[in-house]
C-alpha cells in the first residue's frame, strides 16, 4: 500500500466511525507506544484533548491491566494480524468505562502500527441490566412499578399495569418525573421524604399520595419506595398499589365512627363531642344550651306491624323533619332506635326553647306516608338546660334529658317535660344496686353463663363465651346491662373480673380434661389493665391448671379502644406474647378506629349484633357486615357475627366469609351443667 493510499485509508476511517479510534505504534515485544493519532469520538468519551492523547498510551486509558496480559495481545496481533477483547478503561474524570477492543496490525512506512477501534458497552450493559429487572419484577407484577433516577426523578421504565392505569405510553412516561404524576407531591416534600433512604438511616419509605392519569382523574396509592445504589446515578425503585378500595372501605368506617348509618345523622359519640364544646361555651358566654331527649310514641306496633323496612323509612323521614325543625347551628343526633338527641345552643331564654320544642311536636305528628300506608305518629320530649350546675357533664345531662322524656311519656305522651330532680327515680334504683353490688362478690350472688359459638361452615360448636350474671335473692334477676356499668364505676369490675377469669379457666380446664377441644372467651374491662397486673393473674391461671394458652380469648371492646393507655397497650402485647387470642367485641358501633387495628395484637373482630339483627331487612346493615368482613380478610383478622336469631342471618354470614357465630339460633347462655347436657353432648345440626 502507498503512503498516499495510507493515508486516505486512514483518514477515511477517522473521519467516518462513531466509535473510539486510536492509532499508536507496535513494538516487537508487543508493547504499545504513545498514540499517534485518534478521532474526535476519543476525545469526547475519555474527556481529554487530541494534544493530551497523543502524549498518552494504551497503559493509560487501561492502568490496571496486567502487563504480560496487554504483551501477549501484541504479539498476537504481531503475529496473527487483529485481536478482539474487553477492557475496563478510565476516562480523564476517572469514570470508569467498559469497553470492547477490535485490534489490528497495520503497516505504514514499513513500520508496524496496531489500529483499535473502541466500542463503549455501557449502554449494552445498563440494557442488560434493565432487562433482567423487568424479567423477574415487573412483567407479572399486579402492582404498579416504576423505575426512575434519583437526580432528575425521571421516569426510566415503568410497567404494562401502570402504563394501563396511568394511560400513558412508554415515550410518554420518559418524559415525566415522579412529581408530574403526584400533583400534591412538591419536589421539597419529595426531597424531605426520602432524605432519610439517602443518610441510610432507613431502607424503605412507604407512604401515601394520589397519582394523576393523563385523562385527568386520580387514585389514591400506597408508594413502597427504595433507593438502589447498584447504579450510577442511584436509581428510585417504587412499588405502587391502588388503594382505591380500601380509602373507601376507611371513609364509610369512618363515617360510621360519628354518624349513624340508617339517618346519617349523627351518633351519640358525636353528639357528645358537640355537648360538651356546647357546655364550656354556655359557661363562657353565658347563654344557655338546651338538651332535648325524644322518642316515638307506638313506634314498635308500626315497626311490628309494617315490617323493620318500613320502620327504617319512618325513621329516615323523622330525622328529616327534625333537621327542618331546628337551626342549622343546632345539632340532631339519633342515638339508636327510635331514639333521637337534639342539641340547641347559644338560647336567650327558656320560652325559646318551648317554642322550638312545639315546633318539632308539631313536624312530627304530621302524616307521613310509609309503605304506601299514611302513618300518624308523635313524640314525646324531655329538656333539660345548661349551665345550671358548675359539675355539669354531658352525660349527666344527656341521663336528666331521658328521665324527662318519660315523665312525659308518663304523663300521656305528644308532650314535653323540663328536668327537674323528682324525676330522678333511676337514680334511686341505682344507689340502691351500687349498695347490693358490694356484697354480691362475697355472698356469691354472682355466677358464669355460657353461650355457644359455631363454626358457620361446619355447624360445630367451638366454643363458648362466658357471661357474667346476678340473681339477687330480693331483686331477683338483675340484668347485666344494669349492673356492669355500676361495678365500671365503683371500681368493683376489677375484683369481680377477677373472678370472672378464676372460674372461666377453672370450667374450660374441666371440660378440656373431659376430652372436649373448645376455645373460651371472656370479656375484659379497661379498668383491669390499669395497673398491669391482669396479664400476670392470667399467666398464673394458665399454668397452674395447664391449659392451653390458644384455648382462651380475651374481649376487649371498641370503648376499650378510645380510653386505651400505654399501659393496656402493653398488657394486649403480654398477652399476645403469652399465646391467647384477643378479640374485639361489639366492632362497628362507631368507635374504632383504623389506626388501633394496625397498631395492637387483635385476631377477631367480632361485628355488633345490632347489624346482624338488621341483616335482611337494612341494605347499610348489610354494606356495614360486608365492609368489616372485607377489612377483617385484609388485615389477617377471624370474624365472629353476635346476636344470630334467624337461619337467614346464619346463611348470609356463612355466605360472606364469616368464620363464626353465636346468638339465640345456636343458643342461649346457661349455666354450666346445662351447656353440657344441651351442647357439649352434641353437634349444631340447625341451619
Amino acid at each position: 500500500m502507498s503512503d498516499a493510499g495510507d493515508k486516505h485509508w486512514l483518514k477515511s476511517i477517522f473521519d467516518n466511525m462513531e466509535e473510539a479510534v486510536f492509532l499508536a505504534p507496535l513494538s516487537p515485544e508487543g508493547v504499545h507506544g504513545n498514540f499517534v493519532e485518534v478521532n474526535e469520538a476519543v476525545c469526547r468519551r475519555y474527556g481529554y484533548t487530541r494534544e493530551e492523547l497523543l502524549n498518552l498510551n494504551a497503559r493509560t486509558l487501561n492502568p490496571t491491566a496486567n502487563l504480560d496480559r496487554v504483551r501477549a495481545f501484541g504479539r498476537r496481533i504481531q503475529r496473527e494480524g487483529k485481536a478482539l477483547f474487553t477492557a475496563i478503561h478510565m476516562g480523564k474524570d476517572g469514570d470508569q468505562i467498559p469497553v470492547e477492543v477490535v485490534a489490528k496490525r497495520i503497516d505504514i512506512d514499513g513500520r508496524p502500527y496496531v489500529l483499535s477501534v473502541v466500542r463503549d458497552l455501557r449502554e449494552q450493559q445498563l440494557l442488560q441490566k434493565a432487562e433482567a429487572r423487568f424479567g423477574h419484577l415487573m412483567d407479572h407484577s399486579w402492582h404498579e412499578i416504576y423505575i426512575f433516577d434519583s437526580t432528575s426523578l425521571k421516569f426510566i421504565q415503568v410497567n404494562q399495569g401502570a402504563l394501563d392505569n396511568l394511560g400513558y405510553n412508554n415515550p410518554e412516561i420518559q418524559q415525566l418525573r415522579i412529581t408530574d404524576l403526584a400533583p400534591g407531591l412538591s419536589d421539597e416534600d419529595f426531597a424531605k421524604l426520602t432524605r432519610p433512604l439517602f443518610d441510610g438511616s432507613q431502607g424503605l419509605r412507604v407512604f401515601e399520595t394520589v397519582l394523576q392519569r393523563k385523562n385527568g382523574s386520580s387514585y389514591p396509592v400506597e408508594v413502597r419506595l427504595q433507593l438502589s445504589h447498584s447504579e450510577v446515578p442511584p436509581i428510585f425503585l417504587a412499588n405502587v398499589q391502588d388503594i382505591t378500595e380500601r380509602k373507601k372501605i376507611e371513609s364509610r368506617l369512618q363515617f360510621l365512627a360519628n354518624y349513624d348509618a340508617l339517618t346519617e345523622l349523627p351518633n351519640r359519640s358525636l353528639f357528645l363531642d358537640r355537648l360538651k364544646v356546647a357546655i364550656e361555651n354556655a359557661k363562657r358566654n353565658n347563654r344557655l344550651a338546651a338538651i332535648i331527649f325524644l322518642d316515638l310514641d307506638g313506634f314498635k306496633t308500626i315497626n311490628d306491624t309494617l315490617g323493620h323496612s318500613a320502620g327504617d323509612q319512618l325513621i329516615r323521614e323523622v330525622g328529616r323533619r327534625l333537621i327542618r325543625c331546628v337551626r342549622k347551628s343546632d345539632t340532631v343526633a339519633r342515638l339508636g332506635g327510635d331514639e333521637f338527641t337534639i342539641l340547641l345552643t347559644n338560647i336567650d331564654c327558656v320560652s325559646n326553647v318551648e317554642c322550638a320544642v312545639e315546633k318539632i311536636i308539631r313536624g312530627v305528628a304530621e302524616p307521613m306516608e310509609i309503605a304506601d300506608q299514611m302513618v300518624n305518629i308523635t313524640t314525646s320530649l324531655g329538656i333539660t338546660l345548661c349551665p345550671l350546675d358548675d359539675n355539669d357533664t354531658a352525660e349527666t345531662l344527656i341521663k336528666q334529658a331521658d328521665s324527662a322524656m318519660y315523665q312525659a311519656k308518663a304523663n300521656g305522651k305528644n308532650t314535653f317535660e323540663f328536668y327537674r330532680a323528682s324525676l330522678a327515680a333511676t337514680e334511686l334504683r341505682h344507689l340502691e344496686l351500687m349498695n347490693e353490688l358490694k356484697l354480691a362478690l362475697t355472698r356469691k350472688q354472682f355466677e358464669l353463663y355460657y353461650q355457644p359459638r359455631v363454626n358457620l361452615v361446619t355447624q360445630q360448636i367451638i366454643g363458648a363465651e362466658a357471661l357474667l350474671r346476678w340473681q339477687h335473692p330480693k331483686l331477683g334477676f338483675v340484668s347485666p346491662v344494669e349492673f356492669i356499668p355500676l361495678l365500671e364505676a365503683n371500681g368493683h369490675i376489677k375484683e369481680v373480673g377477677a373472678w370472672v377469669l378464676s372460674e372461666a379457666c377453672r370450667q374450660l380446664r374441666q371440660w378440656q380434661q373431659q376430652g372436649h377441644t373448645l376455645r373460651l372467651s371472656i370479656n375484659v374491662s379497661a379498668r383491669q389493665f390499669e395497673k398491669g397486673i391482669f396479664s400476670t393473674q392470667l399467666q398464673q391461671h394458665i399454668e397452674q391448671l395447664a391449659i392451653p394458652p390458644a384455648s382462651l380469648e380475651i374481649e376487649i371492646t371498641e370503648g376499650f379502644l378510645i380510653s386505651q393507655t400505654e399501659q393496656a397497650a402493653e398488657t394486649l402485647a403480654r398477652l399476645k406474647r403469652i399465646g391467647v387470642n384477643i378479640s374485639l367485641d361489639d366492632f362497628g358501633t362507631g368507635y374504632s378506629s383504623l389506626a388501633y387495628l394496625k397498631q395492637l395484637p387483635i385476631d377477631i373482630l367480632k361485628i355488633d349484633r345490632s347489624f346482624v339483627m338488621d341483616l335482611q331487612h337494612s341494605s347499610d346493615s348489610a354494606a356495614i357486615v360486608d365492609a368489616i368482613i372485607g377489612l377483617a380478610q385484609t388485615l389477617g383478622l377471624r370474624v365472629t357475627a353476635e346476636g344470630i336469631e334467624e337461619e337467614a342471618q346464619a346463611q348470609f354470614l356463612k355466605r360472606r366469609h364469616c368464620h363464626e357465630g353465636q346468638g339465640y339460633f345456636f343458643g342461649r347462655p346457661v349455666p354450666a351443667e346445662e351447656f353440657e347436657r344441651a351442647f357439649l353432648r352434641m353437634v349444631v345440626v340447625n341451619g
